[in-house]
């Protein structure tokens, strides 16, 4: 009996090779450092400042620039070269900027005046950094998901936002009348206003705030264009972004629109921002959109295992500690550290598992699948049947781009070898 060899190529897309180096991956966490020190920094002069009323607005100015440069660090450091990354870290980062600004005004200016230099500048260079985050929100929905245009022919609307960008920043710093980005009133007048360009600077804004909207819709368009041609799983990848843009550009409305409440309008943009940033997640979790998912997936996992186990140990200290009284404290510790210490294992297991069932999907479904045709080889005889079954398996859990199976003959020569004697060999790639 002489050697059989089959062979399946697979549909799937070949994954490709994630290059991480230190220097990516630093450039991803100060990104992230940077937007956490804004956030803090903004959030302490806003406790200063003491606004109760708007405190709604200020806890949407604390997550929105998080929501965006978070996913911009992650892929910043794991695909340096998508400007996916690029423009989402410039959009949290500028968004922090511009709260930070904001409230360091306010103080210097209106809650405690004179106490610390530069509140005019600080809200004059506002202007150019609150604007940004509306801007680019056309050039993300080009450029989504690999970071290239739909084609070359879509080059022109690409320059537009940045076109746009500089001229409602421009617009803003060099208009009279009252500073600020959002001015309040009382107010200070604007130090290199340009009375004679009045009309010609308001005009200017008025138009970037016309244009950002249909470049938004056309942008949609040209998602919608791009989903269409797409093809398993990038059309599932391409799915979740389109729902998270639609979202944020709806989101978007919320900032642009005539809202009289600022709380509302941030509100609005807020839950936009927050369906796009939970879109990317589906996409890179679930579907392995950037082939960052295994990196994800741990930082989730053990994010959630440390505020779990951080939780639990507070939890047991504080509690047991009081019921325990001073004397025992020392043996509270100690125990909750032993607790903690125990639960460490069990607990990352089911958080894992809880992962893999909620995003990572691919994983949980690869195991139910080894696991259940394991069950059925042990009732299985036909060796066609079985080779079959075997390369739908790999196929299915590996998702290679080509797979072999290939069955040596038996060393006697015997047509009749029993199943458990053939020596398989599998090839996949």
């Amino acid at each position: 009996m002489g050697s059989s060899k089959i062979t399946r190529t697979s549909t799937s897309p070949r994954s490709s090779h994630l290059d991480i180096r230190p220097g990516h991956l630093q450039v991803g966490w100060s990104v992230l450092a940077v937007a956490l020190a804004l956030v803090a920094a903004g959030a302490l002069f806003a406790v200063l400042n003491v606004q109760p009323a708007g405190s709604i607005a200020v806890g949407l100015d604390l997550v929105i620039p998080l929501a965006f440069s978070v996913p911009g660090a992650v892929i910043v450091g794991y695909r340096p070269g998508n400007p996916i990354g690029r423009i989402l870290c410039i959009m949290g980062l500028t968004m922090g900027v511009s709260f930070l600004l904001g409230e360091y005004g306010d103080y210097a200016l209106r809650t405690n005046p004179g106490s610390v230099p530069g509140g005019v500048l600080a809200v004059w260079l506002q202007n150019f950094f609150w604007f940004p985050v509306v801007g680019l929100v056309p050039l993300l929905l080009l450029l989504v998901p690999d970071g290239s245009l739909p084609s070359p022919r879509w080059r022109p609307v690409a320059w537009v936002p940045a076109v746009v960008i500089a001229l409602v920043s421009l617009a803003g710093a060099f208009s009279p009348g009252p500073i600020g980005a959002d001015p309040r009133p009382g107010a200070p007048q604007n130090p290199v206003g340009v009375e004679p360009a009045r009309q010609v600077l308001e005009f200017a804004f008025f138009v970037g705030f016309l244009v950002i909207p249909v470049l938004a819709v056309v942008a949609l368009v040209a998602l919608a264009l791009r989903f269409r041609r797409a093809q398993g799983l990038e059309r599932q990848q391409l799915k979740w972004f389109a729902y998270g843009a639609f979202l944020l550009v709806v989101g978007l409305a919320g900032l642009l629109l005539p809202v009289r409440s600022e709380a509302v309008a941030k509100a609005i943009f807020a839950v936009g921002v927050g369906c796009f940033t939970a879109g990317v997640a589906v996409a890179v979790l679930r579907y392995g959109l950037y082939e960052i998912d295994v990196i994800v997936n741990r930082t989730l996992v053990y994010g959630l295992l440390s505020v779990l186990l951080g939780l639990g140990y507070g939890g047991a200290v504080l509690i047991l500690g009081q019921l325990a009284g001073q004397e025992r404290s020392s043996l509270v510790v100690a125990g909750s550290t032993l607790a903690v210490a125990a639960a460490l294992q069990p607990d990352r297991r089911r958080v894992q598992a809880g992962v893999d069932r909620s995003f990572n999907c691919r994983k949980y479904d690869a195991a139910k699948t080894i696991e259940g045709f394991s069950a059925h080889l042990r009732d299985e005889i036909d060796l066609d049947t079985l080779s079959a079954e075997v390369l739908a398996v790999v196929d299915q859990t590996m998702q290679p781009t080509r797979v072999s199976l290939w069955l040596r003959p038996s060393p006697h020569g015997s047509s009749s070898t029993p199943r458990n004697e053939a020596r398989p060999t599998i090839w996949a790639y």
